[in-house]
């Protein structure tokens, strides 16, 4: 689904694209220069990480307190360094905890992964000017996944 997606995006129509997405992406990529940048921060986040990698010997990936612990490590460390993302949805759910917890564990989620694009030597721009390459790598990706 996240392929679909991502395939979805870096199509060239443009009318198809959904701007939320976009945003989301633009903001995770911004927080995960900062984060690189912040050796303190990155102490912090391998610390807290630490200590949620020792309860997962107790508890599953998907224990509500470990979601919180993520949930936590986004909120004290990620979310400081830069403008705050603007979660769109309906607002009954948004203001349940759990949800919060859930969407701030994702969004920790992101940054890792963009963390994880910096360091393979991406860059913001390939999104814009490497469009097609990064497309048809998406595709190349999907396909070995359902041959698999």
């Amino acid at each position: 689904m996240a392929q679909k997606l991502v395939q979805h995006q870096l199509s060239g129509n443009a009318t198809k694209k959904d701007v939320e997405v976009t945003r989301y992406l633009a903001g995770i990529m911004s927080i995960s220069k900062k984060l690189l940048k912040n050796p303190s921060a990155l102490g912090g986040l391998k610390e807290k990480l630490d200590e949620v990698q020792r309860r997962l010997t107790h508890f599953e990936l998907d224990d509500p307190s470990i979601i919180q612990n993520f949930a936590d490590c986004y909120s004290e460390i990620i979310s400081p360094l830069g403008q705050k993302i603007q979660v769109i949805g309906n607002p009954a759910l948004l203001k349940q905890t759990s949800v919060q917890h859930k969407v701030r564990a994702l969004l920790l989620s992101g940054v890792r992964a963009a963390v994880l694009w910096r360091q393979m030597g991406g860059k913001r721009r390939d999104f814009i000017f490497n469009r097609k390459t990064v497309l048809q790598d998406v595709i190349s990706f999907n396909q070995e996944l359902t041959s698999n």
